[in-house]
């Protein structure tokens, strides 16, 4: 049995998630540039892996959402501490594992991995929204707000949370993310306790807050070099490819 409202959020959480992986990811691969600078297999395990931890965290954001919509304050910085602290350990060990971590393109796999998460959780919401029984044009519209924002404090979080490694400045940290990540979530909550256009506005505070500090981190996406860089370890028998993933062979003495 095919239920209508989750098919048409996993819609929206794919096309939200996939499309932003597509563009941000995607611009720094072929043919976009001469080589790519991220292991392609290894960014589709990520947002897979991604898709994996949502579901919990989806289960936390119902429940953070469904408790200060009921004043349960206790109960919602409770389920909030949950989300924030899943996700981020989550990514913690993403960029320490042997198979993620071992490269500069950490934050590619960090922004595929966040995406994946971001998918689910827009899937729970809008699969929330479609069921409610009092469907309305702005009900839809604040679901579709609060999925923007998931996906921008998803964006946001990659790029707080690397490790010191890949931002030598220590612009970026872990408790910053949290903070901000906490902040956005609280935003997001407001259309649960407060009328449409209060919930509205601090939607669109949260979109433009999260958005502005992954601007600010973006351009180190730039500076990562391709796997077959100066500063990466080529791979065993590496060749020419047209894909990118590879640098030309070595000439021959």
């Amino acid at each position: 049995m095919v239920v209508a409202s989750l098919s048409l959020g996993a819609v929206a959480g794919v096309l939200l998630s996939g499309g932003f992986v597509y563009y941000e990811v995607g611009r720094f691969a072929t043919p976009q540039v001469e080589e790519t600078r991220f292991n392609e297999r290894r960014a589709i395990f990520a947002y897979t892996g991604g898709l994996f931890v949502g579901v919990p965290l989806a289960i936390f954001l119902l429940l953070f959402l469904a408790s200060t919509g009921h004043g349960a304050w206790p109960g919602a910085i409770l389920f909030l501490a949950l989300l924030l602290a899943v996700g981020e350990g989550a990514e913690w060990g993403l960029l320490r594992s042997r198979y993620f971590g071992t490269g500069p393109a950490g934050p590619f796999y960090a922004l595929a991995f966040r995406a994946g998460i971001a998918a689910i959780l827009v899937l729970a919401l809008m699969a929330q929204a479609l069921a409610a029984a009092t469907l309305n044009a702005p009900a839809i519209g604040l679901a579709v707000g609060q999925s923007l924002a998931l996906l921008a404090l998803a964006a946001m979080g990659a790029l707080l949370s690397l490790p010191g490694r890949y931002v030598p400045s220590r612009r970026a940290s872990p408790v910053l993310s949290v903070a901000m990540g906490g902040f956005g979530y609280l935003l997001i909550a407001f259309p649960t306790f407060s009328g449409p256009e209060v919930g509205a506005a601090a939607l669109v505070v949260a979109i433009v807050g999260a958005g502005y500090l992954y601007l600010q981190h973006r351009p180190l996406l730039a500076t990562i070099p391709p796997p077959s860089g100066p500063t990466a370890r080529p791979a065993a028998g590496a060749g020419a490819s047209r894909y990118g993933r590879t640098g030309p062979p070595p000439p021959r003495s």
